[in-house]
């Protein structure tokens, strides 16, 4: 494994694998870097049924459920990969940690 890579396992239901289906995984499996344009992760959180994760250039990546907003991609839409949120949704800052939160 390099530095920087995510490992991926768990429910995937929701496509919070980010794995572009909604299989579940029950071993690991090395990924990220080459969804995200060979950039290291800095950090991640995962939610119930949505990860987040930032990379070390500052970038917010999200994937699974966005049925609430909680992708942070302006609107109300799932995402089986890895999507790069755009700037202008965190007044063009670029973030070095997220937070997910699971309300139940």
């Amino acid at each position: 494994m390099i530095e920087g890579e995510l490992l991926y396992w768990g429910c995937g239901t929701e496509s919070q694998l980010g794995l572009g289906n909604t299989a579940n995984r029950l071993a690991p499996l090395v990924g990220a870097q080459a969804a995200c344009g060979g950039l290291p992760v800095l950090t991640m959180e995962c939610g119930e049924s949505h990860t987040m994760a930032v990379m070390r250039d500052g970038a917010l990546w999200t994937f699974g459920r966005g049925l609430f907003g909680e992708l942070s991609h302006n609107d109300y839409i799932s995402r089986l990969v890895l999507t790069r949120t755009e700037a202008q949704h965190f007044g063009n800052a670029n973030r070095d940690d997220c937070l997910c939160y699971w309300q139940g």
